[in-house]
């Protein structure tokens, strides 16, 4: 719990991740409250099409950041492929080719991942 508030804005994202390297993504963190406070910033992805019915939006990573108020950081995440995966049908990891989207808060960005 928080006594102050924040917002999300200037959401970056790779627009493609491709086989092993990783996607970089990055958010400005604003406390717009009066006071100091702690913000856990969470990382989800959704999988617009896959073998089986995905998840709307699954929590990929996440950050603690502690801002003063009126203070402004920036957050960065690095993800790849097997943050993707999931267990398919025939119970084997896989991470297939596609659209996702990123979200953080508020904001959301497109990416494709080809193999």
């Amino acid at each position: 719990m928080s006594y102050t508030t924040f917002a999300y804005s200037a959401l970056e994202c790779d627009t493609v991740l491709k086989g092993a390297n990783k996607l970089n993504v990055s958010i400005t963190v604003t406390n717009t409250g009066k006071v100091d406070g702690t913000e856990i910033v969470e990382l989800y992805t959704h999988d617009y099409i896959a073998s089986i019915a995905p998840c709307l939006r699954r929590l990929r990573d996440f950050t603690r950041v502690t801002l003063k108020a009126g203070e402004s950081k920036k957050v960065s995440f690095a993800i790849d492929a097997e943050d993707l995966s999931f267990i398919n049908a025939e119970l084997k990891r896989v991470t297939e080719d596609g659209k996702f989207d990123v979200i953080i808060g508020d904001q959301t960005k497109a990416f494709t991942y080809s193999n």
